[in-house]
């Protein structure tokens, strides 16, 4: 192989320069050292290379054959080092996430523990809020990512959303659960856990029609949506989420999820938000594109085989 790599960096030169002496002169090799590499290739390819003149040097047929043999290995080689050098790009890298808390302690956890199996040398910073401060997060380069249920629009926000339905969680043997699907007003004679006053599903329920109950049998109020499906879990009520809420809760069978069919508003949509101008580094983008598969894969998943 050094002998060949030798023999073909000489071969190079003399076609690009013309002159086996000015070749030697930039190879820093001596003009007969030079001489043996051309005539040892075209010993073994048994033809001549060059056309020899007095003026110097010029490839004959089989010379451009070889030529340009030599430069389609060197564009391969390149792209596999283009290629090489990507993957390392990838398997580096630092990404903020800003997410809606719970979503930070499901989907979030799970997936970069998943994904860091292989991309050790990815690390994260997850900012849990709201969905307001994911796109705050967002607009001021604080975060690469954010996950969330907008409830504004933003022009500078780019946006992949996905289609989810807001309902009824509770457990599975809870009297609810024997409806295929449920109306708001089923809910009334029921224990209910609700976020506090100024919460995006909080707000997203009264406006449906929560707050024109004369009487709300709420037991709980919480700014704590993790502490919401605790409660849930635990039996002490029912709670109004997104379908896809309970999709990523790790003891989903235990739930039972109704979609209500009466709501006035159209359901909040789960959002995967950058930036719009943001040119993403290659770790990030990957992990942007992973993350959407991952929850297309939960929507594939648990959505479309709800009841």
């Amino acid at each position: 192989m050094p002998i060949y790599a030798t023999a073909t960096r000489c071969f190079i030169e003399v076609a690009r320069l013309g002159s086996i002496r000015a070749a030697s002169e930039q190879l820093a090799l001596t003009p007969s050292a030079v001489h043996r590499q051309i005539k040892w290739l075209e010993i073994e390819l048994e033809t001549p290379l060059f056309e020899r003149h007095s003026r110097g040097m010029r490839l004959n047929n089989g010379g451009e054959l070889l030529l340009s043999s030599l430069k389609r290995q060197q564009r391969d080689f390149n792209d596999v080092r283009a290629q090489f050098q990507a993957l390392h790009d990838l398997r580096r890298g630092h990404v903020d996430i800003a997410a809606l808390s719970y979503l930070s302690g499901t989907l979030l956890a799970s997936f970069i523990a998943t994904l860091r199996t292989e991309f050790t040398g990815i690390t994260f910073t997850i900012f849990s809020c709201n969905s307001d401060d994911v796109i705050s997060h967002i607009m001021d380069d604080t975060a690469d990512i954010g996950l969330g249920y907008p409830t504004r629009n933003v022009n500078q926000v780019t946006s992949h959303t996905y289609p989810t339905s807001v309902g009824v969680v509770m457990l599975t043997e809870h009297p609810l659960a024997k409806k295929a699907e449920l109306k708001l007003d089923d809910c009334k004679d029921y224990p209910l856990i609700l976020p506090r006053a100024g919460m995006e599903m909080r707000d997203y329920i009264e406006r449906c029609g929560l707050r024109a109950w004369p009487e709300q049998p709420v037991v709980v109020k919480t700014d704590s949506f993790p502490a919401l499906m605790g409660l849930v879990h635990a039996g002490v009520g029912i709670g109004f989420v997104t379908e896809f809420d309970v999709a990523v809760d790790p003891e989903r069978d235990l739930l039972a999820f109704r979609k209500l069919v009466d709501l006035a508003l159209p359901p909040p949509q789960l959002s995967l938000m950058v930036k719009s101008d943001r040119i993403l580094p290659p770790a990030t983008s990957m992990v942007m594109e992973q993350l959407d598969q991952e929850i297309l894969a939960i929507l594939d998943a648990h959505i479309s085989s709800s009841p």
